[in-house]
């Protein structure tokens, strides 16, 4: 320190300190009105009301709850939502003790959350009690006011009814998802025993009259059922974002050929009489191959159920060069639809006709589906009518595809006279036993079995040139299980393994490949199914010893 320089006065500096001191506990005390403080431009009074009114301004405009509390848990103080969220007045909650409007079955945790408050800052979800006993969800976050002596607690309080419905809803929507996939598997069980059972019968030979009759009825039903279980478990995917296009050039014009002529023999059953009005010219979009068949097939569908007997269904297409896009319409002659009924027509499970008899039949999902799946593929789908009794057309615009010839694919020649030995795992009886039948009754070698225990015993012992298993066995080890310990089996890692299961979502296919299986059909399958699988495989023997 230079010398020149005056040393600090411990008499003053005591001084000024016990000023301090003394202004600081009047501060405290609430003794002082307003703060002199001495500037280069002057005196500035500081009034302790105008340095608090922004702050009160601020908390009472706030949207959650917020208050004081004594050491004892009464409220000092709050703001007008803490009063409105416990829907009492104002004066009727400052004074009271904060116990009196908590849930009394979570008054021991609140009081254990105001202990905790005055050590660290806590916050927890409660529950506070309205005067008619309704209960509010709502989350607190409590810390300790150092400033105030003795010390007090201060609480912001956030209503969580909002937040807590939306959860619900959500929760209840999972649920829903859940139960829907679960009875899609369910059905799809007796579905297959059923479908499969009559394909044998059909398959066998059945002379005319009432047994052949009734076997199509069976059949036929059958096939509806499977439709609307399919549709139920598309809608659930659609929701939830878990359809995945497998998108490749199709030439629409056989395409949708094909699809009329396999659709012809529905729609004259019924009195009706199928048109196609096709170019000559090919014509070649981007899509889905499975999707855009069923986008067609459920426009087919519908305008079959409301056709009423006797009248035209016409399938056209055309490509629209100037605006890139391939059209696709369905028309037809029957009962036609009012304006409001057009504008709520691509909502899920809305029915242009709602009464008792329920003769056309079906949940209202086909075209709500058609709408999300054409939207997936880029496109849009529209619905036009003149009105009631004057037909109805929908129409799909996609993407045009530049006329492309797709790329070649070698497919195996078919080797259906070569009979193939396969093992079936599933420990359903009456589902495995049609599709034994059916694939005996096209020559080939079925051996079963019930669990996936002795499904690998028998594995080893046969070694199969195909194994159908199911997922779920009896015996706590899974078609994935079996599929793993398979894999791992050096004489049969070359087996060919489908997954034969009633789960067949993206998430379910995803699973069977991780587990080691080569493919993944959905039941009911049909005999086409299997011998289109099974037709193209080389037989284990010879890939044994190539």
């Amino acid at each position: 320190m230079s010398t020149s320089e005056p040393r600090p006065d411990p008499e003053d500096l005591q001084r000024r300190l016990e000023e301090a001191e003394e202004t600081l506990r009047a501060i405290r005390n609430g003794e002082v009105d307003a703060l002199a403080v001495e500037t280069a431009s002057g005196t500035r009074i500081f009034t302790l009301e105008g340095a608090d009114h922004p702050y009160r301004v601020l908390i009472e405009g706030m949207q959650q709850g917020a208050l004081s509390l004594s050491p004892e848990g009464v409220v000092l103080y709050c703001n007008a939502s803490f009063a409105e969220m416990l829907k009492r007045p104002h004066e009727k909650v400052v004074g009271s003790a904060i116990y009196d409007f908590v849930d009394p079955a979570r008054r021991p945790a609140f009081a254990g959350l105001l202990q905790t408050a005055y050590t660290r800052p806590a916050r927890a979800e409660m529950q506070f009690q309205a005067p008619d006993g309704s209960l509010l969800p709502v989350l607190v976050a409590l810390s300790s006011l150092t400033v105030a002596q003795p010390a007090s607690l201060c609480m912001v309080v956030t209503d969580l009814t909002e937040h807590k419905q939306n959860q619900d809803l959500q929760e209840a929507n999972e649920r829903k998802d859940e139960f829907l996939a679960m009875l899609g598997h369910e059905l799809r069980n007796p579905l297959a025993g059923i479908l499969n059972g009559v394909e044998v019968l059909v398959q066998l030979g059945l002379p005319e009259g009432a047994l052949a009759e009734m076997c199509g009825v069976i059949q036929r039903q059958g096939v509806v059922m499977r439709h609307i279980v399919d549709d139920l478990l598309d809608v659930t995917r659609m929701t939830r974002g878990r359809i995945v296009l497998k998108k490749e050039p199709i030439e629409l014009v056989q395409f949708l050929r094909d699809i009329g002529d396999d659709n012809r023999h529905q729609i004259e059953a019924g009195g009706g009489r199928m048109k196609l009005l096709l170019p000559d010219e090919p014509i070649w979009c981007d899509a889905d191959r499975t999707r855009l068949s069923q986008i067609v097939a459920n426009l087919l569908a519908n305008a079959v159920n409301f056709l009423d007997g006797a009248g035209d269904i016409t399938l056209a297409a055309w490509a629209d060069g100037p605006r890139k896009r391939v059209v696709i319409s369905v028309r037809d002659t029957g009962v036609g639809m009012d304006q409001s009924t057009l504008e709520r027509i691509f909502q899920p499970f809305m029915q242009a006709e709602s009464t008792l008899d329920r003769s056309r039949g079906g949940l209202g999902l086909g075209l709500a589906l058609v709408k999300g799946m054409v939207e997936l593929h880029g496109g849009r789908v529209t619905a036009t009518s003149p009105g009631i009794g004057r037909g109805a057309e929908f129409t799909i615009e996609l993407p045009l595809l530049v006329s492309r010839e797709p790329e070649t694919t070698v497919v195996p020649p078919r080797t259906a006279d070569a009979p193939r030995r396969v093992l079936l795992i599933d420990d359903r009886r009456d589902a495995i036993l049609p599709v034994r039948k059916m694939l005996e009754l096209s020559g080939h070698e079925v051996v079963t079995a019930a669990d996936g225990t002795s499904g690998i015993a028998m594995a080893r012992a046969i070694r199969p040139d195909v194994i159908f298993c199911d997922i779920g066995l009896p015996d706590g080890m899974s078609g994935y299980e079996v599929a793993a310990r398979i894999r791992t089996d050096s004489n049969l890692k070359d087996v060919y393994l489908v997954a034969l299961s009633g789960y067949g979502q993206e998430h379910d296919r995803r699973r069977s490949r991780e587990a080691g299986f080569d493919n993944h059909l959905t039941k009911p399958v049909t005999k086409d199914d299997l011998e289109r699988l099974i037709e193209t495989l080389p037989r284990f023997a010879d890939l044994a010893t190539s």
